[in-house]
């Protein structure tokens, strides 16, 4: 099934734009995002045996998904055994698109006759969700080699040795665990380059273009062996185990020394080599259009990105006409006052980050719900990945651990105060950390964790995101002028997805479309779109999900009148946790409650 890959499990790929007006600025803004549940609260009375079979369904699914994998395991749960998951295989995840579809079958059936009893509003929620989501993976699974794995910094070659790197050690156990997993590395990345062989036997193999792309990050990847990240994280990482004596902390050492040399390095060489030998198979160097039936899987790929269902064709048209409102917003702000565009990276009041969050929490207290914990530790990357993390990003605790949280800084970046203050709104409160941290308190039936709905958990943390730019102590117009111009600019982005993608641009047709709205640097063009080309339908998530919650929050505006309350239509989002659109907007009046 979908959510036994590492990739999917684990880590989101944020790619955060970052723009002043007329300039456009790449910043990457990585989040490392695995959704919580308290098991605490899953301990109701139950209403039927209808209940009954449906809790022990949900619960047995999630036990044997997560004992299929045991590094998603590791992020999720701080003690399995008090989940019922006492014995378990070291692996990470098997690989073959034939069992996922035969998985996926079998589940929906038995989802199908437990459907037929009676079941809680929460039941029912976790039913509607756990069925939308295999549905569309099963739909995509009908396009098995059109998926791409192994995508420049966002595919699992990238994202693995992050997840190694932070892997968190506090006893001999977890270390013994760690090396196991590690030495999985090369088969892991064997299967993947089975995979790839495939594609190109289908005809559906990469660009030579970003084929290079990849060898050149996997080389980079294998640069200062001596010193590598691997080693030196792991080094600190286990000399804070107080309960490891001097010696065995030299062994444990020396077997990831070992274990990188025998089955790291020798995976990322042999997926240099696979990738060389596949690099020319490729049969279309531009959008997903082009490929036979590529058309019908892009809109499989944009209603799983973003969580609805609308066409490729109508997303374009709403963003078009989102971006012209945001366009003349900001044109007329700039019209009355001139000098506004003097000071947009002025800097902030904030002397560190710490203060930052301390003044969204307080700045954000009148729009949501008090946070269920208020802790939010910020730590800042290990100095050796700094030039391979991105600026900020957001590891969320384990289900049964998340009473305290942290985000991530790497200080090798730097960009105007306003943008960072943002990012951390993005990553912290009330974006990533803080809608884990509520939805997982509220409380919601762990199988959920397993799923995967990007249009929710980025279009919130967007959504948000442009809401901090009136917490940052700016003035209404000068916060309104930077909010609208960078929904702007993140349209642009989302309309190239879908041009490049759907209606089959090219480089001279996205020069054109730029260029019409001020932006002419060639080389920054050309750039956008080599990152769309190997990452289709990602800025839709973050843009389109950002649309959506601006939809529905207007939606219910008009529908409870003066009854409407901005924080109780937000906890209701919290509440329900993520999913579909269509079931949100489905659900809100379930959960909405006015006197919140």
């Amino acid at each position: 099934m979908k959510f036994s890959h590492i990739a999917e499990e684990f880590l989101h790929l944020s790619l955060k734009i970052k723009c002043c007006i007329l300039a456009v600025f790449l910043l990457f803004s990585s989040f490392l995002y695995q959704k919580q549940w308290d098991y605490g609260l899953y301990l109701i009375p139950v209403l039927s045996d209808g209940t009954r079979q449906f809790s022990d369904f949900t619960i047995d699914l999630f036990r044997e998904e997560l004992s299929l994998n045991t590094l998603n395991l590791h992020y999720t749960l701080n003690d399995p055994s008090s989940y019922g998951i006492t014995s378990y295989e070291i692996s990470l995840g098997g690989f073959s698109t034939e069992s996922d579809s035969k998985a996926l079958d079998q589940t929906l059936f038995q989802l199908h006759l437990l459907g037929q009893n009676p079941l809680s509003t929460s039941q029912q929620l976790t039913w509607d969700t756990l069925t939308s989501c295999l549905q569309e993976q099963k739909e995509l699974n009908d396009f098995s080699y059109y998926r791409e794995y192994i995508s420049p910094s966002g595919g699992t070659l990238f994202q693995l040795p992050v997840l190694f790197a932070e892997y968190e050690l506090e006893s001999a156990a977890d270390v013994e665990e760690y090396l196991a997993l590690l030495s999985l590395t090369n088969s892991y990345f064997g299967e993947l380059m089975n995979y790839e062989r495939a594609k190109s036997d289908a005809g559906l193999f990469m660009s030579e273009e970003i084929c290079l792309s990849i060898i050149e990050e996997c080389e980079n990847f294998l640069k200062n062996k001596e010193d590598h990240y691997l080693i030196t994280t792991f080094e600190n990482r286990i000399s804070k185990i107080e309960s490891l004596p001097a010696e065995q902390k030299n062994y444990f050492c020396s077997e990831n020394k070992a274990v990188l040399e025998d089955y790291v390095f020798p995976a990322y060489e042999n997926v240099i080599s696979t990738l060389k030998e596949l690099s020319k198979t490729g049969t279309n160097d531009w959008g997903l259009c082009f490929l036979p039936e590529g058309r019908e899987y892009y809109v499989e790929l944009l209603q799983d990105c973003t969580g609805c269902q609308d066409s490729p064709e109508e997303l374009f048209a709403r963003i078009e006409q989102a971006r012209l409102e945001d366009i003349t917003e900001c044109t007329l702000l700039l019209a009355q006052d001139p000098t506004l565009a003097d000071n947009l990276t002025q800097d902030l009041s904030y002397k560190n980050e710490e203060e930052m969050i301390s003044a969204l929490q307080n700045a954000m207290a009148d729009d949501f719900p008090s946070p269920v914990y208020s802790t939010c530790e910020v730590l800042y990357v290990d100095p050796s990945m700094k030039e391979v993390l991105a600026p900020a990003f957001y590891i969320t605790a384990q289900l049964d651990s998340y009473e305290e949280s942290c985000i991530y800084i790497n200080n090798a970046s730097s960009y105007p105060e306003i943008e960072y203050f943002t990012t951390i709104a993005h990553e912290g409160y009330p974006g990533h950390l803080y809608q884990t941290m509520m939805t997982y308190g509220y409380g919601f039936d762990p199988v959920r964790s397993l799923l995967d709905f990007p249009g929710f958990v980025e279009g919130w943390a967007t959504y948000v995101e442009m809401m901090s730019y009136y917490y940052a102590g700016l003035s209404e117009e000068e916060a309104g002028l930077l909010q609208h111009n960078q929904a702007a600019t993140l349209s642009l982005y989302a309309s190239s997805d879908i041009g490049i993608h759907f209606f089959g641009w090219d480089l001279e047709d996205m020069m054109d479309f730029w260029s019409s709205y001020g932006i002419t640097n060639a080389s920054a063009i050309k750039e956008i779109t080599e990152i769309i080309l190997s990452n289709p339908g990602n800025y839709l998530s973050y843009y389109v999900g950002y649309l959506n919650f601006m939809d529905l929050r207007q939606q219910f505006q008009e529908e409870y009148g003066d009854d409407f309350s901005l924080k109780a239509f937000h906890e209701a989002i919290l509440r329900i946790g993520p999913t579909s659109f269509d079931l949100l907007e489905k659900y809100i009046p379930l959960y909405y409650s006015p006197q919140t």
